[in-house]
């Protein structure tokens, strides 16, 4: 099977999109299936990456990108011009056409199926869909997503046939590490909430159960690990709760520093996305078998289950996420069994092999009608 990947972006963008697309292709390769990659007008002419061989598409012209609707229209006719091209020179079976849903459409009426895979909340808007991802789900004859939650969302607004899969986000890409942190300076025990930073995602709320933790334990620290130009706010909110010498602002961020902290936050408060899409922090600090205190929000709740593989406590509750971080940092030995299984659920469900096969039947019903002509 040869599949045409049309991309927004690829490597060497470092992002989290990026890093879906690489591991969907890894997981297809696994199969036997040789992919083809193209990317759209966005990411222009960039040099390429010596393990990601793209074809690229031409940016609009200059002189169109004054106006917003001429940019986008010559932006979609490029793409569809490209995609055209490279469906000559590489004869591809299917179009595997990652977000946005204007790429489908550009990619629709080719004579291939299209498979739309769903980066990030989808419809854009809570309640409502566009014209254009209205027309994106009619021409897909599949669609992928990376949560059981988002899928119930796009639901909603498809034919009932049409099949939809989940795919969830792999750790099969890792970039190289880092050595662990120096963090003998942050206190113990050690709390890690790993960025990006700001009101959806807890931080505030983390910093505000610094006062009666501390007063349990009094060494205890929490490192911001990602901080960047918000960090004086948080400094000040610590300086505010007399809190301050407890609060530890790191730029740098890495999978392997979940391994430096005693346990990890992910304190999200209820927001569309955090309903929706399990982050990718998570599926990282499960992987390096680290305790896990995280807000019960749709995302975290399709990854954990409480008591096994995390705790979980009610999403803005200062006291719940106090409760949780005392029963750890009480008894931490006695939470090894839950190390290992949140280790074990990440390596078997997260893998390049679990994905791949929820892509074989996916692909291969969509060429099966192909092959009866």
């Amino acid at each position: 099977m040869r599949i045409l990947h049309v991309l927004d972006h690829s490597l060497p963008a470092r992002t989290a999109y990026a890093r879906r697309a690489v591991a969907t292709v890894r997981a297809q390769r696994q199969l036997g299936w040789h992919t083809v990659h193209l990317t759209g007008p966005a990411q222009g002419l960039q040099q390429e990456h010596e393990a990601w061989p793209c074809y690229r598409t031409q940016p609009a012209p200059p002189w169109l990108c004054s106006r917003r609707l001429w940019r986008a229209g010559a932006e979609w006719w490029q793409l569809r011009s490209r995609i055209r091209q490279v469906m000559q020179l590489t004869r591809p079976d299917l179009l595997h056409v990652h977000s946005p849903a204007s790429h489908v459409l550009a990619a629709a009426r080719l004579g291939r199926p299209i498979l739309f895979d769903i980066h990030g909340i989808f419809p854009e808007q809570p309640q409502a869909v566009s014209r254009t991802e209205r027309a994106a789900l009619g021409a897909a004859a599949a669609i992928v997503c990376d949560s059981r939650a988002l899928r119930s969302e796009i639901q909603r607004w498809v034919r009932p046939a049409l099949p939809i899969a989940v795919v969830p986000d792999t750790l099969g890409w890792t970039e190289s590490e880092p050595a662990e942190p120096d963090l003998r300076d942050c206190g113990r025990p050690l709390l890690g909430m790993f960025g990006p930073h700001g009101e959806p995602q807890g931080t505030a709320l983390a910093i505000a159960a610094l006062p009666a933790l501390c007063r349990r334990f009094r060494g205890l620290g929490l490192v911001l690990f990602g901080s960047g130009a918000d960090s004086p706010v948080w400094t000040q909110l610590a300086a505010s709760l007399q809190v301050g010498p407890h609060l530890h602002l790191r730029p740098e961020i890495a999978a392997a520093y979940t391994r430096a902290v005693d346990v990890s936050l992910l304190p999200s408060l209820s927001h569309r996305a955090a309903e929706l899409l399990p982050p990718l922090q998570a599926l990282t600090a499960m992987r390096q078998g680290g305790l896990i205190a995280a807000s019960d929000v749709g995302g975290h709740r399709e990854l954990f289950e409480h008591g096994q593989t995390a705790l979980l406590f009610p999403a803005g509750s200062v006291e719940g996420l106090v409760d949780v971080l005392s029963l750890f940092l009480a008894h931490p030995e006695a939470w090894e069994a839950m190390r290992l299984a949140a280790r074990r659920r990440a390596l078997h469900d997260f893998d390049e092999t679990s994905v791949a096969q929820t892509y074989r039947p996916l692909l291969e019903g969509l060429l099966r009608p192909l092959a009866r002509v």
